[in-house]
């Protein structure tokens, strides 16, 4: 537990509020740059739902871990109709409210742990929030205080080795996916999925280790696709 202590010290030091300017090059937290200051800019104000004044600090939690759901939600949103997007002009808001949308989740995700220090899944949100922003090394940090609270939490374990391939930790995520085909298999899937993305995406970097690991990504694919009952035929 003493890693998991670290990472749960690091995660309470981000700081709640950064300039929301130059996401896509932010470089890892305290001192990147997405906006963490819940309620600021437009799209939907600060966290709090309706809970009264009675409520537990677990109710206060739960109702945090709703409003980050809820900004989630609303990037995913605007990062669609970014991609939709007819004009230049449409694009740059619709991605500017996806980052602002963003930074307000890792807020209150952040909120609902500091209530909860057993919101494991509200540490998994906020690990998946920080990758969707660019900040992968804090986005680790987050699942490892999850999996930690919750051994065998396959969604974090995906999540996290999905950061480990973004950070090119390529031993960390093929160990990923032994233990998710051992847990859950979509989950083991999905993971597959974004291993095969990256080797297409490191197609012509001829660097020993990107060539070995795309060739163990595609033994493990003909080996799935075997397993689910499509033989590769091996005389090709």
């Amino acid at each position: 537990m003493r890693i998991a202590g670290r990472a749960l010290a690091f995660l309470l030091a981000l700081p709640l509020a950064v300039p929301l300017v130059d996401l896509p090059q932010c470089g890892g937290l305290p001192g990147g740059s997405v906006a963490l200051a819940a309620g600021s800019g437009g799209g939907g104000g600060g966290m709090g739902g309706d809970v009264g004044a009675s409520a537990s600090p677990r109710e206060l939690a739960r109702t945090a871990h709703n409003d980050g759901m809820r900004f989630k939600r609303r990037a995913q949103r605007m990062e669609q109709e970014a991609l939709e997007a007819g004009d230049d002009a449409a694009r740059a808001e619709a991605q500017r409210q996806a980052r602002e949308n963003w930074g307000k989740a890792i807020a209150a995700f952040r909120q609902s742990f500091e209530l909860d220090p057993k919101a494991h899944k509200s540490l998994n949100e906020m690990g998946y929030a920080l990758r969707r922003v660019g900040e992968f090394p804090a986005a680790v940090q987050a699942y490892d205080a999850a999996i930690a609270m919750k051994p065998g939490f396959g969604e974090a374990i995906e999540y996290r080795a999905e950061a480990y391939l973004a950070l090119g930790r390529l031993d960390e995520a093929k160990a990923a996916y032994l233990q998710l085909v051992a847990l859950d298999d979509d989950l083991a899937a999905m993971l597959l999925a974004a291993m095969q993305a990256w080797s297409t995406a490191h197609a012509n970097d001829t660097g020993d280790a990107v060539q070995a690991f795309r060739a163990w990504v595609a033994e493990r694919a003909a080996l799935a696709r075997y397993i689910g009952g499509e033989a590769p035929d091996w005389r090709a």
